[in-house]
């Protein structure tokens, strides 16, 4: 887990257990969490973002129920976690320090740094738009195609990343309801063409494209940004067998 990510899990550990007793379970949605941090913190950290958090910690303390993700086709995502047990799952995710200095330097240092966190990455609802790099407009769109088998690690990554970035749209209340459909379609789009054996060049240009001139624009810059930097690699290793065929 990144830096910045640990405190983010903390504050939004903090925010929700404020609302359970101890040693009580408790279940929250992605718009709920935003909304406590938001409310305790005064800093807006964007669902999408949230949501990439919290499943890697999911991940990372699951073995010890300490916290599940609980997903389903027909319904919004929910975390249910452990009350008793909210330091601990910061601590096996790797925030267990930025608790301990919680508890020291009190919530309105945490505030502090969520703030510092959100201008510097812009993780809010409304950040700056990414721009796409020069040498990445210039690569020639062609037929040829990538195996998705040969690059199945860079693939898996990008398909998380776009799972986060579909929440986010879909949890975002700035966004209006035309921009929405078109970038869920994209998204589809592009998940579908993720999904098949072979995954051609300009598939992934248009993409990355449409990532870099709409959809930094109406969610958060460094979440998007993630993802242009998966997509470039995609492309990396796609003109690098190019190359080593050739």
């Amino acid at each position: 887990m990144e830096e910045y990510e640990k405190y983010i899990l903390v504050a939004g550990l903090r925010a929700v257990s404020h609302y359970a007793d101890r040693n009580e379970y408790l279940s929250f949605s992605l718009p709920e969490l935003q909304s406590e941090i938001k409310r305790t913190y005064s800093v807006e950290i964007g669902v999408g973002e949230l949501g990439r958090i919290f499943e890697k910690a999911a991940k990372l303390a699951n073995t010890a129920q300490y916290i599940e993700h609980i997903k389903s086709p027909f319904a919004s995502d929910r975390f249910h976690l452990n009350v008793e047990f909210t330091k601990e799952i910061a601590s096996v995710s790797g925030g267990g320090e930025v608790w301990e200095s919680v508890d020291k330097a009190g919530a309105d240092w945490l505030a502090e740094a969520l703030t510092n966190i959100s201008e510097r990455l812009n993780l809010g609802e409304n950040p700056a738009p990414v721009v796409l790099p020069l040498e990445v407009k210039s690569i020639p769109a062609s037929d040829r195609y990538v195996s998705i088998l040969d690059n199945q690690e860079a693939v898996a990554e990008i398909a998380s990343d776009l799972e986060s970035i579909r929440r986010e749209v879909e949890g975002s209340n700035s966004i209006d309801d035309e921009s929405r459909l078109i970038a869920l379609s994209e998204i589809a789009l592009f998940e579908a063409a993720i999904c098949q054996p072979r995954l051609a060049q300009d598939i992934i240009e248009r993409f990355l494209g449409f990532c870099a001139s709409k959809l930094a624009n109406l969610i958060g810059g460094a979440l998007v940004g993630y993802i242009i930097d998966k997509l470039k690699i995609l492309l990396e290793l796609f003109l690098s067998s190019v190359s080593t065929a050739a």
